[in-house]
């Protein structure tokens, strides 16, 4: 089966349904590509660099994200439909080439977790594009739910090395990130990540607290404060790990 025009997507983008389309025709795919979207919008950009890859062994899983800010959940939901043996996430928005695409699966191997890094040295990726094979995703126990916008991506990247997993990293610049939030997007954003990697912070001691609490902003000092306690009861009371 070959890859549809980009058009024949455009049916699906206000359905509150998940979209599934299997190029491996009669057999079960090798990779399941799964896409995170949000309700009225639609994944153009990914699909367009897939539909010059010419790939035969595929499955596409477009998961729509209801909320808009949902991301773990609409991950997860995306991987339990998925009959691949390796688990490629990808972002909406993103441009890549041939030569990236290749290499990349070729970095996918057993307890490996591959994606972007701004730095060779980070020890966690970005969520723009994440593989990792299926039993070792489940084995890890997938995104983490409650971490449901922002630094999912990193949470599960030094849970796998906690695990004892690999990480394979390719520069942020292999792939081109069309995004383009407004202001009031970036906020969102700031503070989730704000929100969240305290929470990363308590449970795997990557960052010291006491580096959340430099900057001066009251605003800022009183969010954290507040994601310090609702982290540190959640830890404590909830998830005992």
């Amino acid at each position: 089966m070959k890859f549809p025009d980009i058009e024949y997507f455009n049916q699906f983008k206000n359905l509150r349904t998940p979209f599934y389309y299997n190029i491996a025709t009669n057999t079960t795919p090798k990779i399941s590509i799964i896409i995170t979207t949000r309700i009225g919008e639609r994944p153009i950009f990914t699909l367009n660099s897939l539909k010059k890859l010419d790939l035969q062994q595929i499955e596409i899983i477009i998961e729509h994200d209801y909320k808009g800010k949902d991301f773990s959940r609409t991950k997860n939901r995306g991987a339990k439909r998925a009959k691949g043996e390796i688990l490629i996430f990808m972002d909406d928005d993103i441009a890549f080439d041939k030569d990236f695409f290749y290499k990349f699966i070729q970095a996918i191997e057993p307890k490996t977790l591959v994606g972007l890094s701004y730095k060779p040295t980070l020890n966690w990726i970005i969520a723009r594009v994440i593989g990792i094979k299926r039993d070792d995703f489940w084995y890890l126990g997938g995104f983490f739910d409650p971490m449901s916008y922002m630094c999912e991506d990193i949470e599960l990247a030094i849970r796998a090395q906690y695990f004892g997993f690999k990480l394979n990293k390719f520069p942020v610049e292999s792939v081109v990130h069309l995004d383009t939030p407004t202001y009031k997007r970036l906020f969102v954003r700031n503070l989730h990540n704000n929100w969240n990697g305290i929470f990363v912070s308590l449970r795997y001691h990557n960052v010291p607290i006491c580096n959340w609490f430099k900057r001066k902003n009251p605003f800022h000092l009183c969010f954290r404060l507040i994601a310090l306690i609702y982290w540190g009861l959640y830890l404590k009371i909830i998830d005992k790990r």
